[in-house]
């Protein structure tokens, strides 16, 4: 679990960076820098400051489709437990 979640911040540092202090063109879409506004950018003090809420909305974009069900439940385990999530087989039958 750990490693995959050391990978996924390795692969993608630039976006983690961007949603969780809401930078306005830094780590938009995990690029070093956009060319236009993010539409969840917000001023620096402002996105320091609600870095611990940030991280929350994070989680629950993660479960919202944001990123593959399976692989949202690798990077929040107890998240995916708390809230009754389970991985989907991929398997077909």
């Amino acid at each position: 679990m750990v490693k995959k979640r050391v990978i996924y911040f390795i692969e993608n540092w630039k976006m983690v960076i961007h949603l969780l202090f809401k930078t306005k063109r830094f780590g938009v879409n995990n690029k070093l820098w956009s060319e236009r506004d993010s539409i969840f950018g917000v001023s620096c003090f402002t996105g320091w400051s609600q870095a611990v809420k940030n991280y929350k909305m994070v989680k629950v974009r993660a479960f919202s489709g944001f990123i593959p069900l399976n692989q949202a439940i690798d990077l929040f385990p107890k998240h995916a437990k708390k809230h009754g999530y389970k991985s989907i087989d991929k398997k077909i039958k």
